[in-house]
C-alpha cells in the first residue's frame, strides 16, 4: 500500500494485471514518438500556431512568431533553442539564443516583422544538454511570417468608409488615393471628412485603399533588421455618397464598426464606432456653415463626456488616431478654403466654443500629439499648426469666457472607449461666427445637454451604444494547449489536460491587442490569482513547474495601451483547466 500511494504522489501510468510492480521511468516510447539518443540533434522541430499536433502550413506562413515543439531527447535537463534571419546562424543573423528551456515545446516572446523568404526568412534550431554532454543541433527549420487576409471592404452608411477588422492589427492607415492623404484610426471605420467639409459635391464617388498597423515593443531587431508596423495595402476601394443632405430634423442613424447599433437596436461593439446622422436641424437650430460635432457622453443626460468629437461636414464622423482637420481662423482664409484654393491642413482646431463660452478641445488633438497625422501625398498638408486660439468678441453673437480657468475647456476624452454597458451620443451643429475684425469663432449651436433632452424626452438626435471588447479563445472543444507527458510531447484532448510542467497555451488574437496577460489560480471561482505573467505573442509558456503539481486555472486577455487609464485591460477568457501532473512513470512486471 506504501507503494502504491508513492506512486500515486508520482501520477504513474499503471500496466494492466500486474502481480508484482516495480516504478521506473519510461525506457521506451511508442513507435514515432522515440526519444532522440543523446549523441544525435533532436528530431521533428517544428511550429504550431494553436496545437502541437496541427498539420504545419504548405508555406510555412504565420501571422505571428509560433511556438514551437521537437521529440524529446533521452536524459536532457535543458534545450537551447536558437531564432536566426539565415539557416548558417551565424552571429550577425541571430535574433535569439535561450538555453534555458526545460521541456522540448516553447513560446519564444519576441515579436517579428513580417518577412518572407526563398525558401523561408526566419529559420530556428535546437539542441540539448544530457548531462555534461551537448548534443548536436537539429536540422533548420524554416518558416514566413506575413498577414494571412488583407482588409475587405464592408458597406457603410453615407459619409463613412468601412472594412474588415484584421486579427492581430491595432490600428489601420486609409489612404485617400484622390487627394493623396493618409489617415490613421484605432477601429475599422473612417470618416471622410476631407471631401465633405465646406465642398460636399467631392465626396460623391471616393477611392480608397487600408492597411492594417500593429503594435511593436521594439522598433529594430537585436540584428537591427527593422520591426515594420504595418501590413500590405488592400486593393483600391470605391465608395459613393449622396451629397445632398435632406434638411430636417437631426436623426442620429447608426453607431458602425464591426457591428451596428441604432436607436432600435442597440448592440456593443469591439471597436470604436464612427457616428452617421441624417437631417441638419437640432430643437430648431441649424448650422450656417454646413459643419457639425460628435459627442459621446456616460450618462444619458449628456454631462459627463468621454469624447469631443471633432468639426466635420456631412453626414459622419469617426475618431482617428491623428489631428484633426483644421478649419480657417479668419473670415478670408475661409473664404479661400470654401472656394478650394488652400490645401488641407491638419493641427488644433482653435476658436471652438460651446454656447456658454467654454473653450473646446476634441479627442483628436490629443491623440494627435502622440501619432503623426494625416499624412499627405501628392496634395494637402500635415501637421500644420493652428490658427491663433482665444474666444470671439463683439459679434453679439459668442459669449466670452475668461479662458484662463481649466473649468472653462472641454475635457477632450479619448479616440477610444473602454468597455461600458452603454454610452450616449448626440450631434450638434456648428455655427462661424467672425468679430469686428474677421476673426472666425466655431460654436456650437446647442448644449449638448439641451440637446439630449428637449421637451422632457430623448430626442432622435441622441443614441446610445455599448463597449465590449473580445475575450481571447483559449480552447477549442478542449484547451489550446501542448506539453510533455510521459516522455512524449502531446496536445490536449480532453477538456482537462494533463503535463508534466511547463506547458505552452496559445490562444486567438483579438482586435486591438497589443500585448496579453495570463493569471493562473487553484479555483475557478472565487479566482486567486497564484501566478502572473505578460506575453508579446499569442503564445506562452505556463510558470508552473513539478513543485506546483494539481489542477489549475488560467484566463489570458488583451492588453490595449491605447484605452485610457487602467480600462487598457480588456475583456479576460473564461478560466480554463489545466493540470500539472509532475514525473509521470510507467509500471512494468
Amino acid at each position: 500500500m506504501k507503494g502504491f500511494l508513492a506512486c500515486l504522489a508520482a501520477a504513474c501510468v499503471l500496466a494492466p494485471s500486474a502481480s508484482a510492480v516495480v516504478v521506473t521511468a519510461p525506457a521506451a516510447l511508442p513507435k514515432g514518438q522515440l526519444s532522440v539518443p543523446a549523441g544525435h540533434g533532436p528530431t521533428g522541430l517544428h511550429g504550431f500556431a494553436q496545437r502541437v499536433n496541427e498539420s504545419v502550413p504548405a508555406d510555412h506562413t504565420y501571422t505571428d512568431i509560433p511556438a514551437f515543439a521537437w521529440n524529446p531527447v533521452r536524459g536532457a535537463s535543458t534545450y537551447e533553442i536558437q531564432l536566426a534571419t539565415s539557416r548558417s546562424f551565424s552571429d550577425s543573423t541571430m535574433l535569439l539564443d535561450d538555453a534555458t528551456v526545460r521541456t522540448p515545446v516553447t513560446s519564444l516572446q519576441i515579436q517579428l516583422p513580417w518577412m518572407t523568404g526563398e525558401p523561408y526568412a526566419l529559420w530556428v534550431r535546437v539542441r540539448a544538454a544530457v548531462g555534461r554532454r551537448i548534443t548536436r543541433w537539429s536540422s533548420p527549420w524554416g518558416f514566413d511570417t506575413s498577414w494571412q487576409t488583407l482588409p475587405q471592404q464592408l458597406n457603410a452608411p453615407n459619409g463613412l468608409v468601412r472594412w474588415t477588422p484584421i486579427a492581430g492589427a491595432t490600428a489601420y492607415e486609409v489612404w485617400y488615393t484622390d487627394i493623396g492623404i493618409r489617415v490613421r484610426t484605432l477601429t475599422n471605420v473612417a470618416d471622410e471628412r476631407e471631401y465633405w467639409a465646406l465642398h460636399p459635391n467631392n465626396a460623391r464617388s471616393i477611392h480608397w485603399r487600408v492597411r492594417a498597423l500593429r503594435y511593436v515593443a521594439k522598433t529594430a531587431l537585436p540584428n537591427k533588421i527593422q520591426v515594420i508596423s504595418y501590413g500590405p495595402y488592400s486593393p483600391p476601394f470605391t465608395s459613393t455618397n449622396k451629397t445632398t443632405i435632406r434638411p430636417g430634423q437631426l436623426v442620429a442613424t447608426n453607431a458602425i464598426s464591426d457591428v451596428t447599433s441604432t436607436s432600435s437596436r442597440f448592440r456593443s461593439n469591439s471597436l470604436m464606432p464612427g457616428f452617421t446622422w441624417s437631417g441638419t436641424m437640432v430643437g430648431g437650430l441649424t448650422s450656417n456653415i454646413g459643419l457639425y460635432r460628435v459627442y459621446v457622453f456616460s450618462d444619458k443626460e449628456c454631462i459627463n463626456s468621454v469624447t469631443v468629437g471633432s468639426l466635420v461636414g456631412g453626414p459622419a464622423w469617426a475618431p482617428r488616431w491623428a489631428p484633426p482637420l483644421q478649419f480657417p481662423g479668419t473670415e478670408a482664409d475661409l473664404a479661400a478654403f470654401s472656394a478650394g484654393t488652400v490645401p488641407l491642413a491638419y493641427g488644433g482646431q482653435a476658436n471652438a466654443q460651446m454656447p456658454d463660452g467654454t473653450k473646446i478641445v476634441t479627442a483628436e488633438e490629443v491623440a494627435g500629439s502622440a501619432s503623426s497625422s494625416g499624412s499627405s501625398g501628392s496634395s494637402g498638408a500635415s501637421g500644420a499648426s493652428g490658427s491663433s486660439s482665444g474666444s470671439s468678441s463683439g459679434s453679439g453673437s459668442t459669449t466670452t469666457s475668461s479662458g484662463s480657468d481649466p473649468s472653462f475647456t472641454t475635457d477632450p476624452g479619448t479616440v477610444a472607449l473602454p468597455d461600458n454597458g452603454r454610452y450616449w451620443w448626440t450631434v450638434i451643429p456648428v455655427n462661424a461666427y467672425a468679430d469686428a475684425n474677421g476673426n472666425i469663432t466655431y460654436q456650437d449651436a446647442e448644449l449638448a445637454q439641451d440637446a439630449c433632452r428637449q421637451n422632457g424626452a430623448q430626442p432622435v438626435s441622441m443614441s446610445a451604444f455599448g463597449m465590449r471588447s473580445e475575450p481571447v479563445t483559449t480552447t477549442r472543444s478542449s484547451p489550446l494547449a501542448s506539453g510533455l507527458l510521459g516522455g512524449r510531447v502531446v496536445a490536449a484532448s480532453s477538456k482537462q489536460p494533463s503535463f508534466e510542467q511547463l506547458p505552452v497555451v496559445t490562444w486567438t488574437a483579438v482586435y486591438g491587442a497589443q500585448s496579453y496577460e495570463i493569471e493562473l489560480s487553484r479555483k475557478s471561482y472565487p479566482w486567486r490569482t497564484a501566478v502572473a505573467q505578460t506575453s508579446l505573442v499569442p503564445s506562452a509558456t505556463l510558470n508552473l513547474t513539478k513543485r506546483q503539481a494539481g489542477l489549475w486555472y488560467y484566463r489570458v486577455r488583451g492588453v490595449n495601451g491605447n484605452l485610457p487609464g487602467s480600462a487598457i485591460n480588456m475583456t479576460w477568457s473564461r478560466p480554463t483547466p489545466i493540470r500539472i501532473s509532475g514525473d509521470v512513470f510507467k509500471i512494468v512486471k
